[in-house]
């Protein structure tokens, strides 16, 4: 779990980073963190994950520290429960479980990937600019309560 979240992470921030670098370009780095990176998400048990997350969220901070004056600003979305084609396999293997996290989600449902677009296009743009080193959470209002 560290070796892909974390370490794989850290790996392609580094080979964009050299991109740049190479061609004298800025650039925008918009890291995958997670809403466990913030929170014990129960009932599930995933120590690992939450603590893979967490660290793409120091990450993600440091390096928009280290790298603003190469000009290369680093951010990340935190998503919380997405129906992406795993999650939809999963819950449909757990029904409860994921009846329990929707009852969890002030919105009153888990997010879908076309939520996380305009979130992501707007860290990557201009408008954006003096945002750096945010993990930006995407949850519904999960964490919020």
């Amino acid at each position: 779990m560290i070796d892909i979240n974390l370490t794989g992470t850290f790996l392609c921030c580094q080979a964009l980073a050299r991109a740049c670098r190479a061609a004298d370009k800025a650039g925008v780095i918009v890291n995958v963190s997670s809403m466990s990176a913030q929170i014990v998400n129960v009932p599930q048990h995933q120590t690992s994950y939450n603590v893979s997350k967490a660290g793409v969220d120091m990450l993600t901070k440091s390096l928009a520290v280290e790298w603003a004056p190469l000009g290369i600003r680093v951010n990340a979305i935190a998503p919380g429960y997405m129906l992406s084609e795993m999650t939809r396999q999963f819950t449909a293997a757990n029904p409860e479980l994921a009846e329990r996290w929707r009852n969890m989600i002030p919105a009153g449902r888990m997010g879908e990937p076309a939520d996380l677009e305009a979130l992501v296009v707007f860290l990557c743009s201009a408008r954006s600019s003096y945002l750096m080193g945010q993990s930006v959470v995407i949850d519904g209002a999960y964490t919020a309560v």
